[in-house]
């Protein structure tokens, strides 16, 4: 099982724009960065989650006094939303068995 996480709302100041990417493996191991390092650690337990059907969004808001990013100011006053999807036969997402019967 694959997961890919899509940032499909990043306003600035945000490190990211829509449309960035991190995959997710099914041991929760990662490649790609969608915020400077601080989330990628949640967005894989998230990922490893049985629940992910077809999709799930999250959403990192980060207005307000508290700093969900450690106290370092960083990405402050915006938010962020994450799409991860599930990428295996019991997701159903077969392209290639799609594009053949198309």
């Amino acid at each position: 099982m694959l997961v890919p996480a899509t940032a499909v709302h990043a306003p600035a100041p945000t490190y990211i724009r829509a449309g960035a990417m991190m995959l997710i493996a099914e041991n929760a191991e990662y490649s790609g960065l969608l915020s400077g390092g601080c989330l990628e650690g949640q967005l894989a337990e998230l990922g490893r989650e049985r629940e992910i059907s077809q999709s799930k969004r999250v959403r990192y808001d980060m207005h307000g006094p508290d700093d969900p990013l450690f106290g370092l100011g960083s990405g402050r006053e915006s938010s962020m939303d994450i799409l991860l999807q599930r990428l295996d036969a019991a997701g159903a997402w077969q392209p290639m068995s799609g594009l053949a019967a198309a």
